[in-house]
């Protein structure tokens, strides 16, 4: 496979990335994946299981039908789950991962989101898919967190307890994200949720978005223990 077919401006994973994520399919057999974010990644992952011709299904989800892959040959191993935002108030945010620990449906309404002219457009808080029954009786092998933008990354794990196989990855894009002094924390949630290992880290400070392409951008793999 030719990486830099999936070349992009910064808005999708990087070639370092890639190549990680490859090495991590190659030595896995029947594998199910869960992606927060589709696009480009999707399409890897899609070109992927076609080449190697391996046993794997993947569940992407995104909020917004123009940036999301369209499955227009309606291949059976995936389901593309284009859904609203929802989004809870800073309380609710702080209950949910300081004392309940779990998802809880209630608490979230749908988001009215920021145009996208708004500075803080790609900075919305709490904010994340509206996933109900999407994901029941799934287990998975390896998870990408690229999307939605903002805080509310951090709201996939609490959709992914007990939803992983044995030595499951975790790759985090722009795992250290913030909104100026506020750092989204992607870590600390991860670890204080699950029992992992750190299995490669990538940190570059872009220049323009496009340079990330070649340079690594920010991302990083942990492993369920």
């Amino acid at each position: 496979m030719d990486i830099d077919n999936y070349k992009n401006n910064g808005i999708g994973l990087s070639k370092t990335c890639f190549k990680k994520l490859y090495s991590i399919l190659e030595s896995k057999e029947n594998i199910n994946i869960l992606e927060f974010g589709s696009g480009f990644s999707t399409k890897f992952l899609i070109d992927y299981r076609l080449h190697s011709n391996k046993n794997i299904q993947i569940d992407s989800f995104d909020n917004d039908i123009n940036y999301s892959y369209k499955n227009t040959n309606n291949y059976d191993f995936i389901n593309v789950n284009v859904l609203p935002l929802v989004s809870c108030t800073e309380d609710k945010f702080n209950l949910l991962f300081n004392k309940e620990k779990k998802y809880n449906n209630s608490y979230f309404s749908i988001h009215k989101s920021l145009p996208p002219n708004h500075p803080k457009y790609w900075r919305q808080r709490n904010t994340f898919y509206n996933i109900t029954d999407q994901l029941d009786n799934k287990l998975y092998d390896i998870v990408l967190i690229d999307g939605p933008n903002g805080n509310g990354r951090n709201i996939a794990y609490l959709h992914m307890l007990n939803k992983l196989n044995k030595n499951a990855y975790i790759v985090i894009d722009d795992y250290n994200g913030s909104d100026n002094e506020f750092d989204y924390n992607f870590i600390g949630y991860l670890k204080d949720l699950f029992t992992v290992k750190e299995i490669y880290t990538h940190t570059y400070k872009s220049k323009n978005g496009y340079d990330e392409w070649e340079n690594g951008g920010n991302f990083t793999i942990y492993q369920l223990q």
